[in-house]
């Protein structure tokens, strides 16, 4: 490891981001307390504290995951650059100088980073990634962000809550690319309520800059804005670059993810890869159940197929937008009939009570097998929710079970009562 143990997910993703996450809303939380018809003083927001309080948990993780493999005797830790010299020998370059590796069995494991758009300027500007931002001094007075993905999104909400001015620049012409379009629209609506000014099909023709933290985006479309920070939020790119693959047999396509076959091995027999460096979601929870397989293929022989599960995702907005299997795209190109369900998630009794009752359900199902083909959740604790929904694709659940399932009252799971019990009869035939 060239950097810190536990990978960008406790360094530089998920932990960080999902802390910042509970503080931006508890304060919001705050602010929105007369809605429930209660009051609070809301404090003036200190960046540094939060800041602070983000890096002691961090710390706290990276330490715990140090002490399990440097205290383990069957590891040994380098700490430096990797890269291959040929197909199984692999050379470790530190400031202490270099040292020589080989193995029979090899695991690339080496994760993506930010993705870098060519654009004119951008290299005289100090632009920011989801890393560096938590390194700044102070909270940015006014924001662009670039991109309108799940960093963009995340980010975009999180800093317009603690007090920045938060301009979110999508180049598609929808946030969310490739997600339910009523959910998106619901999506936007939220966060252009919160303040936050959205432009879409924005694409950033040059960057200039005239003084510190004066920044200009020149659009395509002729149109400019301005602010003190840039976040570069456009996606990631797997890290394979310096591993100097071309010494090697290893293949990888134009963006420079591995080639795998179903049990993660590549042209290479015994080299194998995983997680963000192969093609597929780039979630912390696909990258460890990669492991997971992988784990039971090397150590106990069991064959694997890689590819053989549907793959969840949450998005830490408020409320959080939770997704598995199908879309109505993803439908209407395989030719697949279906049936839908939606429910608002004001017809769920424990989001009104709680005071969270924005959003709404969508389900697609199969009309002939009552088999779950995707669902699309934008609700209160819907990442919670969507993980039943799991469950039942995983183990060939029909909805039914879940339309008259006994769950606990009043809860959010409830809702998927109401929810199965809205599918429409009209089986929908993709031309």
């Amino acid at each position: 490891e060239r950097n810190y143990l536990g990978g960008s997910c406790v360094n530089y993703g998920c932990t960080p981001t999902k802390a910042l996450q509970a503080a931006s809303q508890r304060i919001y939380m705050c602010k929105s307390a007369p809605a429930l018809g209660t009051s609070t003083f809301v404090a003036p927001v200190r960046w540094q504290e939060i800041s602070k309080h983000i890096q002691g948990i961090v710390r706290d993780f990276r330490s715990s995951t140090r002490e399990s493999l440097v205290d383990h005797p069957n590891v040994d830790v380098h700490k430096g650059e990797a890269a291959f010299i040929s197909n199984h020998n692999i050379k470790v370059s530190s400031e202490e100088g270099a040292g020589m590796l080989s193995g029979n069995t090899i695991i690339i494991n080496t994760g993506a980073t930010a993705s870098i758009p060519p654009v004119e300027g951008l290299e005289d500007i100090p632009w920011l990634d989801k890393q560096a931002i938590f390194e700044l001094k102070n909270l940015p007075e006014r924001l662009l962000i670039v991109g309108g993905g799940h960093i963009g999104v995340e980010f975009a909400q999180m800093f317009q809550r603690l007090g920045s001015q938060v301009v979110l620049l999508e180049a598609g012409n929808q946030l969310l690319r490739g997600q339910e379009p009523e959910i998106v629209e619901g999506i936007q609506q939220i966060l252009e309520q919160e303040g936050i000014e959205i432009h879409t099909s924005a694409e950033i023709t040059r960057f200039t800059t005239d003084q510190p933290y004066s920044i200009s985006a020149e659009l395509a479309s002729g149109d400019e804005v301005s602010g003190t920070h840039v976040l570069l939020a456009i996606g990631r790119v797997p890290v394979t670059e310096a591993l100097n693959l071309a010494s090697t047999d290893i293949e990888t396509d134009e963006k420079g993810y591995i080639h795998v076959n179903n049990a993660f091995e590549t042209a290479v027999e015994g080299v194998f890869a995983i997680g963000d460096v192969i093609e597929g979601p780039m979630f912390t929870h696909r990258a460890y159940h990669d492991h997971y397989l992988l784990g039971r293929y090397l150590l106990e022989g069991k064959e694997i197929d890689r590819t053989g599960y549907e793959v969840p995702f949450t998005l830490f907005v408020d409320p959080q937008f939770s997704s598995i299997g199908a879309t109505r795209e993803d439908l209407e190109s395989t030719g697949q009939e279906y049936l839908v369900a939606i429910l608002p998630a004001n017809h769920i009794g424990r989001a009104v009570e709680t005071g969270n009752a924005t959003g709404n359900l969508m389900v697609y199902v199969d009309p002939h097998t009552d088999l779950i083909l995707g669902a699309h959740f934008w609700c209160y604790q819907a990442g919670e929710l969507i993980s039943i929904i799991q469950v039942a694709i995983e183990n060939d659940v029909p909805y039914t079970n879940l339309q008259h399932m006994m769950f606990a009252h009043p809860t959010m799971a409830e809702g998927l009562n109401s929810l199965f019990s809205n599918i429409e009869a009209y089986i929908h035939q993709p031309a």
